[in-house]
């Protein structure tokens, strides 16, 4: 799930950079801002739980263990590295994603600012 929604922010921010070199203002500002929000999102998204999972174990525990499948510990064990590396591979994704689309999104919206402003007499 974290996946496809860095997939999808990470193809936003590679939209709006296209978008920002052809010049198309109001739309990369569109496509960057998608970008920066989701990826806020994943990071926000990961930092939570695993803020969860250190500042309260017992909580933490509680819902960590009801996402985990009825099974052996060996089951139990390789959904839990994959979960892991998934949520990991998400937040890493959603660094340069930020680093990208932020740029993009303040230079979108300032020249959108200069192009709506009325010319000084």
């Amino acid at each position: 799930m974290l996946a496809i929604a860095t997939y999808g922010a990470v193809l936003a921010a590679v939209i709006a950079l296209a978008l920002a070199l052809l010049r198309r203002w109001r739309h990369a500002h569109q496509f960057a801002r998608a970008a920066t929000i989701i990826s806020l999102l994943i990071f926000g998204l990961t930092f939570a739980s695993l803020a969860l999972l250190l500042a309260v174990p017992s909580v933490g525990t509680v819902i960590f263990r009801a996402l985990l499948p009825a099974g052996d510990a060996t089951d139990r064990a390789q959904f839990l590295a994959e979960a892991i590396a998934e949520t990991i591979n998400a937040s890493a994704m959603a660094v340069p994603t930020l680093l990208l689309s932020v740029p993009i999104w303040i230079l979108a919206r300032a020249r959108l600012k200069r192009l709506t402003e009325p010319p000084e007499a």
